[in-house]
């Protein structure tokens, strides 16, 4: 109970301190449900040391490359070289490695992403013939 009485012996401290943990509690509630968004930084980098490995007569495409620190998985992606279509859905694998089946013989690019939580990084692309 606020008397003038308690307010003259104990002034307005205790109000004072009341209202700042309250203000703290009400900052810190709005600070544990606002989502923390990822910034670019924190996406993996770029995909190196990529190899591609055919076979005379073969589809089948063997791919590897060099393991990305911060990444959860790696996105691989191809086209062929001579039509202007998209790059397809691709494909998603955890490790540095991939193997692909292509549709047809000819000039080929296929691309590498190293993603995590946040996203994929840079992409890694090389073309190639089988």
């Amino acid at each position: 109970m606020s008397t003038p009485a308690t307010i003259a012996r104990f002034g307005y401290w205790p109000v004072l301190a009341l209202t700042f943990f309250l203000t703290f509690l009400l900052v810190a509630a709005w600070a544990l449900a606002v989502p923390v968004q990822a910034d670019e930084s924190t996406k993996p980098e770029r995909p190196t040391g990529l190899r591609i490995a055919t076979e005379q007569g073969s589809l089948d495409v063997g791919l590897t490359w060099d393991d990305v620190p911060g990444a959860a998985h790696y996105l691989v992606r191809w086209r062929h070289v001579d039509t202007q279509e998209k790059l397809n859905e691709g494909v998603e694998v955890q490790a540095s490695r991939a193997n692909i089946t292509l549709a047809a013989y000819g000039e080929w690019v296929v691309r590498v992403q190293a993603c995590n939580d946040a996203g994929c990084g840079s992409p890694l692309a090389k073309q190639f013939r089988v």
